[in-house]
């Protein structure tokens, strides 16, 4: 992530983050931002969902 990101490059970072890594939630400030614009706030879920198909796939 840049230095002073913007709140698009924020949310676009931590979607990917929770995409692949359960490490950490996401921020409170940032999932305001996903609240406020009407988005879905994205989970661990979907690393799980996504790991689970790929692993049937091979």
């Amino acid at each position: 992530m840049p230095k002073n990101p913007k709140p698009e490059q924020r949310m676009a970072w931590h979607a990917g983050h929770a995409a692949n890594c359960g490490c950490r939630p996401i921020p409170a400030g940032v999932v305001r931002l996903f609240v406020e614009r009407g988005l879905p706030v994205p989970t661990e879920t979907a690393r799980v969902e996504v790991a689970g198909r790929k692993g049937q796939e091979q």
